[in-house]
């Protein structure tokens, strides 16, 4: 499978959703008798794509840090929203 970076927090949620849909409906096999190599490949490929998607999507729904470092040692700034001085 192609590795893509979402372009948008919709596009992320939605490969969390394909990816854990892949998940659950390859765990689902209907004779677990015949899950053999191929298939523990397959289930750890889909396992670990749904672990970086949702990976991603906490980091971009995460909110941006408010305090920046201005150089190692220094003080930091706060940064607020409002615009007095």
């Amino acid at each position: 499978m192609p590795d893509e970076s979402p372009q948008d927090l919709a596009h992320a949620r939605w490969r969390v959703r394909f990816f854990k849909h892949l998940v659950e409906e390859h765990s689902c096999h209907p004779y677990p008798q015949l899950r053999d190599s191929v298939w523990a490949t397959e289930d750890a490929s889909y396992r670990d794509h749904l672990a970086r998607a949702e990976a991603t999507l906490a980091e971009m729904e995460s909110p941006p840090p408010t305090n920046i470092m201005l150089f190692p040692g220094a003080p930091t700034q706060q940064y607020s929203e409002s615009k007095d001085p």
